[in-house]
């Protein structure tokens, strides 16, 4: 059973800084992926996996799988709408998954 929860982070002023350094180099991919996916006319998710996920791995230095999340966020925006190039801002949704969150349980010694 999967189960969806609805929290709010209160990160340190330290750990505010690594979310948003990481929102931003996830929207850069994504913007990268994108020119990629439209220079090349590539809006599936194997052929544009093919194009650019060791670019990508290599020059924004995300995990695996934010690079697989970082192609598929720009897959779906293509699927609406293929007839121009599609941006992300900076601060654009960041598409999370099991993979990339877990759930400490807390200890209380």
């Amino acid at each position: 059973m999967i189960c969806t929860l609805k929290v709010k982070l209160l990160p340190s002023p330290e750990q505010h800084a690594l979310l948003l350094a990481t929102m931003h180099r996830f929207n850069e991919a994504c913007n990268f992926a994108s020119k990629a996916a439209w220079e090349n006319k590539a809006f599936g998710q194997v052929r544009l996996h093919k194009l650019c996920y060791y670019a990508i791995r290599a020059n924004f230095g995300l995990s695996a799988q934010f690079t697989v999340r970082a192609i598929g966020k720009v897959v779906e925006s293509y699927k609406a709408n293929r007839k121009v190039l599609h941006t992300f801002r900076p601060t654009g949704a960041v598409v999370l998954d099991d993979r990339l969150l877990g759930l400490i349980e807390p200890r209380w010694d």
